[in-house]
Order: structure tokens, then sequence, then C-alpha cells
């Protein structure tokens, strides 16, 4: 005797058809939203992200107020880099923020009692570990010329680490993904004029 599988009821057959109206109304209202209010949108490109946000999802942003210093430790946001005359968007986690305190060790960074392995460039300066850490920390400033305008630059050498603090509206950021990750460990800070907004939703 052969038996056939069960058929779906209707509420099924409805509930399948449904779903992609369901996202296509999604997607519209947050266009609506992107071109009317505060908010805008973008599609992730890249995993550096991964596995908070993967490529290809839809960030909702929520851009900045005018005020200064908005942005909070941890927040995950929406900033513009130029690299060769090129204006890139990124989407970081703020790892340090103005006055934060990071530590370049021979095998990593220290923010805030985390450890970040140190990006490719880092391996390529030449020297022992005093003099390594700060011709990297040379290397960041000469990438970040608005936030070393700010002029409020903490640096100091304790045995072979160096030791330094984030400028005034500025921001260390890296990717939840870091060995996958272009961030602040190789274009160094990033001024709060360059960033568009914090990322408030994913889809």
């Amino acid at each position: 005797m052969k038996t056939r599988g069960r058929k779906p009821n209707r509420f099924q057959l409805v509930q399948k058809k449904a779903f992609p109206l369901l996202l296509g109304f999604i997607v519209l209202v947050l266009l609506v939203l992107a071109s009317v209010t505060k908010f805008s949108i973008y599609r992730v490109q890249g995993n550096s992200m991964f596995d908070t946000i993967h490529q290809g999802d839809i960030i909702l942003i929520w851009k900045k107020f005018k005020s200064k210093n908005v942005f909070k430790r941890n927040d995950i946001v929406l900033f513009y880099y130029e690299i060769n005359d090129e204006v890139i968007p990124y989407v970081k986690r703020i790892t340090a923020i103005p006055n934060d305190i990071i530590k370049i060790n021979s095998d990593k960074l220290v923010i805030d009692e985390q450890s970040y392995p140190h990006d490719g460039l880092y391996y390529l300066i030449s020297g022992d570990t005093k003099t390594k850490g700060r011709e990297y920390l040379t290397y960041l400033m000469d990438q970040s010329f608005e936030c070393v305008e700010e002029h409020n630059f903490k640096i100091k050498t304790i045995s072979s680490s160096t030791i330094f603090s984030i400028p005034n509206r500025c921001y260390f950021l890296i990717g939840d993904n870091p060995h996958e990750s272009m961030d602040s460990r190789f274009f160094g800070f990033i001024h709060e004029d360059h960033i568009v907004g914090k990322v408030i939703a994913v889809f």
C-alpha cells in the first residue's frame, strides 16, 4: 500500500506566499524611512563583521546628531575613509573612544583589557619591540591628521609596550572578524566627522 506525503494545508500555503510580500513590504518601509527621516540603509560587503553582520545583509543606520562625542564604545557604525582618492564606506565596531588607552604589545593590541591581533602591517615594521611600537603608532598618526590636530595625544613607553590615548572626537574601530578586517589597525583613528551614523538594525 503506497502512502502519500501530507499536503500542506491552505494556511501553510498562504504563509509561504505571504513571506516574500512581507519582506518586500519591510524593505519598502525602510526605504521610505531613509528618505524622510534621519535614517539610511546600506548593503554590507565583505565578512569583516562576521558573525554579527554577514555579507549581503542590509543595515539600518541612525544618522548622527550634530553634537560631539555621540557614539559609545561597542557601537557599530558606518563611516567613510579615503584610499587612493576613492571614498569607501566601512562598517566596524567602536573599540575605543576619546581618552581611552591602547597598549601596543609585541603580539597584540590591548584595549580595555581585551586583546586584538595586530594587522599584518605591524609585522612589516622593522626594529625591536620598543621601537616597532613607536614606529607603528607614528604610522597610525600619519594616517589620522585630523585627529592629530586635536592636540591631546598622550604617549609613553613602559617596558616593551607603547601606550597612547585616543584623541578628542576620534575613535578606534575594529571589525568583529579581526583577521579579515581592514580597520583602524591599518588606517588609524577615525574622526567623528567621517562617521555617518550608528547601525541599529540588521536584515
